[in-house]
């Protein structure tokens, strides 16, 4: 648990959060699992923060509570009470609306819209209250990014960007039928006064601003519901606020978070320092040609933007080498053993994975043959006990390698040069190997 100076970037923002169970799960997991353990963190960084919940829940987090935090009851039936529920439900339950027939879409789940739909609205509901007498005020969805977010926070879009709205998108990927991930149809911007015809999908993860920021975006975002849901479009209120700012691109500041090395989205870091710092990694060896020995490989890596080594959140994480179909080993270094490989050509990749297991970054390949350490062919018929991978290991995973190290007893140069790529200048072979 954090202590209250955890918060220290946060204090002129006030953080807005809902946990309402209307049945949605990330995974095979209880309400409580899911939803009030991620409002449990947010809650221990210490941040001002207004929270909506069910008079059921509430006693569930009592004990995070603190000065700074401030709990809202809202139920089923203010879900009910959302002014366009009437037109979301009548949408919903039509098979005429292009959204029924998609797999797997949220929004077709009753009370679903009516809550994410209402963000907007209680962001500028937080904000016209303005508990906590901040300038930000900031949504974070409990169900997805919660769990994420830690100090330090990177706010240098809202600084940029003091009165413009939030938030931030991902490739938007075009279905057969011309619709959105949620139903709403890619060609309904341009009928309702977009500018362009948007590439990226807006998200409502993380959402917000200054005050006239999310005034402007409520009082727009309410005229795009109105229109759409009246001629029977919809989505969810991520295909709303893209409409919106499409055809008001001076209200919003958009941060992709799919442009990043890997190229997918990276939603639950928009805040975090990982989104800005553009991490990258190389594989300085083996490389590519090389013929290695599979029962003990070294892979060594460049890192920049970064730290491996840490559980900490922000810019840490792993770096794990990938090779064939399922072949992965990852280490809290720049430096990886590796063994087990069967004979033949492989391809090695490094990924660096983030403190929250998605990969943020990707090296080049690396083609290597892979030859046994003995040939069929030899005259021998004993088994071979190869202890080279576990003193690799055991190499890599050392805090130092400082000091004079002498390799006794090899008479495979490759194997030398492998040690001396971990341990550096320091090797050389031993006078005698006696």
């Amino acid at each position: 648990t954090c202590s209250l100076s955890a918060c220290r970037e946060g204090q002129d923002m006030t953080f807005v959060s809902a946990a309402m169970d209307i049945g949605r799960r990330h995974g095979n997991i209880s309400f409580q699992e899911d939803y009030i353990g991620n409002v449990r963190h947010l809650l221990s960084l210490g941040c001002p923060l207004v929270l909506f919940l069910q008079a059921r829940h509430v006693a569930l987090v009592e004990a995070y509570l603190h000065p700074r935090a401030i709990v809202r009851v809202k139920e089923e039936d203010d879900l009910r009470a959302f002014r366009y529920y009437e037109e979301v439900e009548k949408l919903r339950t039509s098979q005429e609306w292009r959204g029924f027939h998609k797999e797997g879409n949220p929004a077709k789940m009753p009370l679903y819209n009516a809550l994410v739909m209402s963000k907007p609205f209680w962001l500028a509901e937080v904000a016209e209250e303005d508990p906590f007498n901040t300038h930000h005020f900031i949504w974070i969805d409990a169900g997805l990014c919660a769990r994420f977010v830690a100090p330090p926070l990177a706010l240098d879009p809202l600084r940029e960007s003091p009165d413009r709205f939030l938030t931030y998108s991902m490739a938007l990927a075009v279905p057969h039928g011309g619709i959105d991930t949620h139903g709403f149809p890619i060609q309904g911007h341009a009928r309702f006064g977009a500018k362009r015809t948007p590439r990226a999908l807006l998200r409502g993860n993380i959402l917000g601003g200054s005050k006239t920021a999310v005034f402007n975006m409520a009082e727009e975002y309410e005229k795009v519901l109105g229109e759409t849901l009246g001629a029977g479009l919809m989505g969810t209120e991520e295909s709303a606020m893209t409409l919106v700012c499409a055809r008001r691109p001076a209200l919003c500041r958009v941060v992709s978070v799919s442009d990043n090395q890997m190229g997918t989205e990276m939603p639950c870091r928009m805040f975090t320092l990982l989104a800005s710092q553009g991490p990258a990694c190389e594989i300085l060896s083996p490389h590519s040609g090389d013929l290695v020995a599979g029962e003990a490989l070294v892979v060594r890596v460049a890192v920049r933007g970064f730290t491996p080594g840490s559980q900490t959140r922000g810019t840490h994480g792993q770096v794990c080498v990938t090779w064939g179909r399922d072949g992965r080993r990852c280490a809290s270094g720049e430096v990886v053993a590796i063994g087990g490989l069967e004979p033949g050509a492989v391809s090695l990749r490094v990924e660096l994975v983030g403190s929250d297991g998605l990969a943020v970054a990707s090296s080049q390949q690396v083609e290597i043959t892979v030859v046994p350490s003995v040939p069929k062919d030899m005259d021998w018929d004993g088994e071979v006990i190869d202890s080279r991978y576990d003193l690799l290991e055991s190499l890599a995973s050392s805090a130092s390698s400082e000091g004079a190290w002498v390799l006794v007893g090899s008479g495979c140069s490759g194997f030398e040069r492998e040690v001396s790529e971990v341990l550096g200048e320091g090797v050389r072979p031993a006078e005698s190997t006696g």
